[in-house]
């Protein structure tokens, strides 16, 4: 059945999410990275199979509109308080999502020619004159330890300063790294951007939804400073909420270090 509905991503099915969250209970606040390595890959292999319609409507926060709106024509950001009284929540019910992740990381129904130019629309492809890398900055209480601290992240951005080769960086109060220098700091959409960009060398970022944006078209390849060790916990890197090979429909390979100083001795940057 083709179902045309109004569908909410980005938070929660009880709707008691707030913009700006930090909860790590996904009955608040629904991650970024299930959204990327769950929930927007259900939703477009759904889309796919004819079992929702492409005129449906896309509610998600207003950071994420661009994971939609090359796809579908109707997208609206959950901050503009569109009504939720006939909202779809299957794609924000952990019940829902959960079962299918097995399915997103291994079936190869979900990495057919179709689904992977589908998941590839991501937006416009922006680009800087010379080699640069995409760097991910993550400091949240959630999670703290998969944050990569400020003196690794200084340590990254003059090892590169060195060499002369560019940087975007992007997360919350990334600015605060830059200190006397050019603004370099960019938005979550932007970032997905320059990704995609002909002169990027990759991805630089730790095991977080906000370095998976990589997963979704990347040219080049994924750094994961998994300081962690979340993904020799779990004796797997192919899960699709961590940053496994599961859910990359990049170009890109996805490449794992224990901290930045190892991913800069690994590619001769120190």
């Amino acid at each position: 059945m083709n179902e045309n509905k109004t569908y909410l991503l980005g938070f929660s099915k009880g709707f008691t999410a707030y913009v700006g969250s930090d909860s790590s209970s996904l009955s608040e606040y629904w991650e970024l990275g299930w959204e990327i390595g769950g929930s927007r890959i259900i939703l477009l292999k759904d889309l796919l199979d004819q079992k929702i319609s492409k005129d449906s409507t896309i509610v998600t926060q207003k950071d994420r509109m661009f994971l939609y709106d090359n796809i579908f024509p109707n997208v609206k950001a959950y901050e503009d308080k569109v009504d939720n009284t006939i909202w779809d929540t299957r794609y924000c019910d952990y019940n829902f999502i959960e079962p299918k992740l097995r399915d997103v990381e291994h079936n190869p129904n979900y990495k057919t020619p179709e689904m992977i130019n589908l998941i590839k629309k991501t937006g416009e492809v922006k680009n800087m004159d010379s080699e640069y890398y995409v760097i991910h900055y993550r400091q949240r209480p959630h999670g703290g330890d998969r944050n990569i601290d400020n003196e690794a992240y200084r340590l990254l951005i003059s090892s590169l300063d060195k060499k002369g080769i560019k940087y975007i960086v992007y997360g919350k109060n990334s600015k605060n790294l830059l200190e006397n220098r050019p603004l370099q700091e960019t938005s979550l959409s932007d970032a997905n951007a320059f990704l995609k960009g002909i002169n990027c060398l990759g991805l630089i970022g730790p095991v977080s939804g906000g370095s998976m944006i990589a997963l979704l078209s990347c040219n080049s390849n994924h750094h994961i400073i998994d300081s962690s060790h979340i993904m020799s916990h779990m004796n797997t890197k192919t899960h699709p909420l961590y940053h496994g090979n599961g859910a990359n429909f990049s170009d890109g390979k996805i490449h794992y270090y224990n901290n930045i100083k190892k991913f800069l001795e690994t590619n001769n940057l120190i």
